[in-house]
């Protein structure tokens, strides 16, 4: 019982982080159930349930506030979609220890990049510029960076926000708060789809299915009360901060 209650606290915080910095959360909580002692083909599902209704919490404040680009979103998490049942598939074959490995190397040089360039990277302003374009989108740019993901989502059980919120931000030119909010958009829609696609391949059997998925639903509740109060200078070093503490919290 105690743990359950440590676990639910642990869930509010993830979640609240993962709202604010546009992660969903995911890629927090998957290192932080294994080590608890799930396994991690219980653990990637299980995440990817938990930020589900999270991000659709979100995404319904952000619509109504109209910080949402529904029109980028969509055409972002198209490929997404395709990506994220790949990454599923493939967690059958490959090693997760030489995958989170990656993951952790890559994030973290990301968030070490962005804190050091606050505005963006030339070569990804380029590529969102790539020909074809539909009212303004680089189909090209939604494709690889959808893909890719959607495909890191399905292998590790995240939403995806960690490569989504940095990518919109700087090759897209969103600002901080309406790439976070769009970034949500998005993940609500990929967890679930992500979730689906495990729950096909094996159904998931936890009792701590309730705990994590009623903590991450609270967390954003609360993050959403507090999210005007933060600014968007801020907001950016949180992103930044938050891939280099994903990229850490993997290594667990």
């Amino acid at each position: 019982m105690v743990h359950e209650i440590l676990l639910f606290a642990i869930g509010v915080l993830i979640s609240g982080l993962g709202t604010i910095i546009g992660f969903g959360g995911g890629v927090f909580l998957v290192p932080i159930l294994v080590a608890y002692g799930v396994g991690i083909k219980t653990a990637i599902p299980l995440a990817l349930m938990a930020v589900f209704p999270a991000a659709l919490i979100s995404t319904a404040i952000n619509l109504r506030k109209k910080n949402v680009d529904i029109h980028l979103g969509l055409l972002f998490e198209a490929p997404v979609v395709i990506g994220t049942i790949i990454g599923a598939w493939l967690t059958q074959f490959l090693d997760y220890t030489q995958l989170k490995l990656v993951f952790a190397a890559f994030t973290i040089l990301l968030g070490i990049t962005l804190l050091k360039n606050t505005g963006g990277s030339s070569s990804l302003k380029k590529l969102a510029k790539t020909k074809p374009i539909v009212n303004g989108v680089s189909l090209t740019a939604t494709t690889i960076y959808g893909t890719s993901a959607g495909i890191s989502s399905g292998l590790l059980g995240i939403g995806g926000g960690f490569l989504k919120t940095p990518v919109l931000m700087h090759a897209f030119g969103l600002e901080p708060k309406r790439a976070v909010a769009t970034a949500l958009f998005m993940i609500a829609i990929t967890s679930a789809i992500g979730f689906s696609a495990h729950y096909l391949i094996k159904p998931i059997d936890s009792s701590l299915a309730l705990t994590i998925t009623t903590s991450f639903a609270l967390g954003a509740i609360i993050a959403n009360k507090i999210d005007a109060k933060v600014s968007q200078g801020l907001r950016k070093k949180m992103i930044a901060g938050g891939l280099i503490l994903a990229g850490a919290m993997t290594l667990i």
